[in-house]
């Protein structure tokens, strides 16, 4: 239950409410910044592996088209790939039109928060599935909601 402790100081509440079927929010005193720090997201951004689905930029509750901030590229000899993210077109959709990133199933492809939500899912008895948002203060990327067992 120690795990449990980094996202509350009651963790009978957040088992409770990861149970229950309406959305809960936990702010944490002292949120967990190491799981992926912002300069490591800013590599996996620049490094090019990045792709749709796992990632998505949100304006105003919605999906923006992944055209918008995703490119070509050509991984090997085969036929050109698409919905690489672009990075610096990322930042600016965040930084400069107020857009939210959203990383979509952390836990497959990020070892440290695989590990959390691993043992998360030993604390409260059910699978866990992390997603990141990063938005702008002052914006809503998504408002508060709870995906249907199985969606995300």
């Amino acid at each position: 239950m120690d795990v449990l402790r980094r996202f509350s100081d009651d963790t009978g509440d957040l088992v409770e409410a990861m149970r229950a079927r309406t959305p809960t929010v936990f702010a944490p005193q002292d949120p967990p910044t190491d799981l992926l720090p912002l300069e490591e997201l800013d590599d996996l951004l620049d490094g090019g592996l990045l792709r749709v689905p796992y990632v998505d930029v949100v304006t105003e509750g919605r999906d923006l088209p992944a055209s918008l901030y995703c490119t070509l590229r050509r991984p090997t000899y085969h036929q050109p790939q698409y919905g690489y993210v672009d990075g610096h077109i990322v930042r600016d959709l965040v930084a400069v039109a107020g857009a939210t990133l959203l990383l979509r199933y952390a836990d497959h492809w990020h070892p440290r928060t695989a590990v959390l939500c691993t043992a998360l899912e030993s604390g409260v008895g059910r699978q866990v599935e992390a997603f990141y948002f990063v938005t702008p203060p002052g914006t809503v990327g998504r408002p508060v909601h709870r995906d249907p067992p199985g969606g995300g």
